[in-house]
């Protein structure tokens, strides 16, 4: 959100990542080893997908900013909704131009090269492209689903193990995994 919040040209952009990114490590080290003797509660488990949960869907909308590769996973699963595997033809084949849009395969990186993404993933790129189509939100909504699931998947994990709840938080707010869903 404060990145969005501040305009810069692109060679300021490394420095607003490196401050942006600093300040949402050290309020997350703050919290990490400030909550001491915690119990693994339910309650515990809500306030932290809550505030992911706040956090996470502020970035659901906004455009790609960190990678492009997006465009890729709905490519990807744009091909194989039609029948036809990412691993056969790079996006720019001239057999696969019947099936560009203005947005696909215009803005994926490296258009000379096949898919390079697994095949589970590619399943998700396929789920995605048939539920939302060639909707950048649509996915991160996928991906936003998994890091939510994720997070409980952990706290049954901790809860199971007598872990330090700490560690929860530790991995729903740390920056680089809210970021790049």
């Amino acid at each position: 959100l404060l990145y969005r919040l501040i305009e810069t040209n692109p060679a300021q952009s490394v420095i607003k990542y490196m401050i942006i990114y600093g300040v949402m490590f050290t309020a997350m080290g703050i919290g990490f080893f400030r909550l001491n003797n915690l119990e693994l509660s339910r309650k515990y488990l809500l306030i932290i997908l809550i505030f992911t949960g706040i956090y996470g869907l502020t970035l659901v909308t906004s455009a790609p900013d960190q990678s492009d590769d997006i465009y890729r996973y709905l490519w990807d699963g744009k091909l194989q909704h039609y029948g036809i595997s990412p691993y056969t033809y790079a996006p720019n084949a001239p057999v696969l131009q019947p099936y560009h849009s203005k947005k696909l395969p215009g803005l994926v990186n490296f258009p000379h090269i096949k898919t390079i993404y697994p095949p589970m993933a590619q399943l998700l790129f396929y789920v995605s492209y048939a539920v939302f189509a060639e909707s950048t939100s649509g996915m991160k909504i996928l991906f936003f689903l998994f890091l939510m699931g994720s997070i409980c998947l952990f706290y049954l994990i901790l809860k199971l193990k007598q872990g330090d709840p700490r560690l929860l938080l530790f991995f729903a707010w740390n920056p680089l995994l809210i970021m790049e869903t």
